[in-house]
């Protein structure tokens, strides 16, 4: 299963050396341009090229490797692309930034100047928030849970088992949907969440309520569901039932652990606001000093 079924996915291969090109070009003259105007790279900007550099090499191995080839024969293989497709890869893409990077690679193709904080990040004030249909977290998670549920009705998902252009259109939909709910949920230099961190915390918990109920449903039935994965392999009816259980185990356990994370992550922010702000409330009365309770009286000292 792991030497076998390797596939020369044209469209995969040329796709993710071109955006990993032009990522590494711009990295590299974000760096050069750095260097001559005499800036210091911070080393979270080199973390967040390897963050975005790992995601497109996973997320070119789920096309071209024998997961690929599996998934259009076992369910928990189908279930392993999408959450690798839908969930993680669009998740590094977030941590990785890549924004300024690409247009730096771009304006280096152009022979153009560098655009500035490419290499160096600008100062918080200068971070821009969202805009348009992105100022709308719920409806962005809302598009994103009816991709992610919909994919998995049986006649789409039998179809794309059958159709490569349907299966195209599948991991397009979930590498910018799914990139697009992670820049809402937790930020991507330079552009920040429009929500603040505990009501990000309810749409993460809104996600994982979806995604596990989804999971569930297919790990507890006793039905076929998708009918069109009783293959020569499925010698049995009942085990296409059990690769199906077993496909909905993985969308449901293992959608979880990076959910999990993002919404403790978003808590722990959430907690540390509000005792700044605690704190500069209890600051301010000491500054201030207290106030009298009894109304004053005029000419009465």
């Amino acid at each position: 299963m792991v030497a076998s079924h390797w596939s020369a996915n044209a469209a995969a291969l040329v796709a993710y050396a071109v955006i990993a090109a032009v990522h590494l070009l711009g990295v590299r003259g974000a760096v050069t341009a750095a260097r001559k105007a005499g800036e210091k790279r911070p080393a979270s900007r080199a973390r967040e090229a390897v963050f975005f550099q790992a995601g497109l090499l996973v997320a070119a191995g789920a096309l071209v490797s024998p997961l690929a080839y599996w998934a259009h024969v076992y369910i928990w293989a189908h279930s392993v692309q999408d959450l690798l497709l839908g969930l993680i890869v669009p998740g590094m893409v977030v941590l990785g930034a890549p924004w300024q990077p690409l247009a730096a690679g771009i304006a280096v193709l152009r022979r153009r100047p560098v655009p500035t904080g490419a290499a160096v990040p600008a100062p918080a004030s200068r971070l821009r928030p969202a805009r348009g249909w992105l100022t709308v977290p719920a409806g962005i998670t809302a598009g994103w849970l009816v991709v992610w549920c919909g994919w998995h009705v049986p006649a789409a998902y039998d179809a794309v088992a059958r159709y490569p252009l349907l299966q195209a259109a599948e991991v397009i939909s979930y590498l910018g949907g799914g990139t697009v709910l992670w820049r809402q949920f937790i930020g991507s230099w330079p552009y920040t969440p429009a929500f603040a961190p505990l009501y990000r915390v309810m749409l993460v918990a809104a996600t994982m309520a979806v995604s596990s109920v989804m999971g569930m449903t297919l790990a507890f039935g006793s039905a076929v569901v998708y009918p069109a994965y009783r293959t020569p392999l499925h010698q049995h009816p009942y085990s296409v039932i059990v690769d199906q259980q077993a496909g909905g185990g993985v969308l449901w356990l293992l959608a979880l652990p990076p959910l999990l994370v993002a919404g403790v992550a978003l808590l722990i922010r959430w907690l540390s606001d509000e005792e700044a702000e605690a704190l500069d409330s209890g600051l301010d009365r000491l500054t201030t000093g207290p106030r009298s309770v009894w109304p004053s009286r005029p000419g009465l000292r």
